[in-house]
């Protein structure tokens, strides 16, 4: 059945071929096919407004592909669950913002750094300090204006102390 304005209709019993269309004048269209399969194709903007709950479940792979900028707001808490291995990447820079608290944690090994060791540096800035918790095994130097420990401190070969010329020397002891 098509309208005067070219609305269209169809109802295609051919065997093996069946299918139920309804399309637009100006292009946009759902189509069930023979299989079960289910298409929407819309030409123009598309809108879903669900005045209650809406629930999906996909028994397959899920693709989605944004030829463009993609916003998701969340006017309420939002949390991810992932039982198999959960990977980002990102080809251009990434920015996050925490404007509560924040926290990483990790039941095994928890793994900073930058793949190639040439082209970058790890920063890390505390407002009042960094705490750490825990031994510090540093594979390469330590630079700072001042190192200090509230308990024993014990360095290998290759220590060097360097003593600022406006402090009076005492006595300093290297084990």
């Amino acid at each position: 059945m098509q309208t005067e304005s070219g609305h269209l209709q169809e109802f295609d019993d051919t065997k093996g071929a069946e299918r139920i269309r309804t399309q637009h004048r100006l292009g946009t269209y759902t189509e069930m096919r023979a299989n079960g399969d289910k298409v929407v194709s819309v030409v123009g903007d598309g809108y879903e407004v669900i005045a209650k709950n809406k629930n999906i479940l996909i028994r397959g792979i899920c693709n989605i592909t944004v030829e463009g900028d993609c916003v998701m707001e969340v006017k309420g808490d939002y949390k991810q669950r992932v039982k198999g291995n959960f990977t980002q990447e990102v080809q251009g820079d990434y920015d996050l913002l925490v404007k509560g608290k924040s926290s990483i944690t990790s039941i095994k090994n928890l793994n900073i750094g930058i793949l190639d060791q040439a082209s970058g540096k790890v920063n890390i800035r505390g407002a009042d300090g960094l705490s750490l918790t825990g031994d510090l095994n540093v594979g390469g130097s330590i630079t700072g204006m001042t190192v200090t420990s509230t308990g024993a401190m014990t360095v290998g070969t290759g220590m060097q102390v360097g003593i600022p010329a406006d402090v009076v020397v005492g006595t300093y002891t290297l084990a």
